[in-house]
């Protein structure tokens, strides 16, 4: 459950844990990524489950405010994922100043202008 716990903080607001503060042996690192990964994981699969189970909505964008919030969201959950964070497994490496660069970038490009602002 705890993993569950910090992969929607992690989903949710782009924090993660710093597994090389909490742990100083390989394997201790790899376990936690382990562990973190199982996490995200189920918490994937449960909000599957949730979306399917007609219980639950899903939030309809309705104004300006839903769409910058959603695209902030989207890009943050982007710039927190494994795929952004210069993972070096995949070959990919970008700096925190270039991802602040993104966030800024689409941040400046979602703001309504005059006639243009969804009301």
């Amino acid at each position: 459950m705890l993993s569950m716990l910090l992969a929607g903080v992690q989903k949710t607001t782009g924090l993660s844990l710093n597994i090389n503060s909490l742990a100083k042996a390989d394997d201790s690192r790899s376990f936690l990524k382990k562990y973190l990964s199982f996490g995200e994981h189920l918490f994937d699969g449960f909000c599957s489950l949730c979306r399917r189970s007609g219980i639950f909505k899903e939030n309809k964008i309705e104004s300006y405010e839903d769409l910058s919030n959603a695209v902030k969201h989207t890009v943050n959950n982007l710039i927190s994922s494994n795929h952004l964070q210069g993972n070096s497994s995949n070959g990919f490496n970008i700096s925190s100043e270039q991802l602040a660069n993104i966030q800024a970038q689409v941040t400046s490009a979602i703001q309504p202008t005059g006639a243009a602002k969804i009301q």
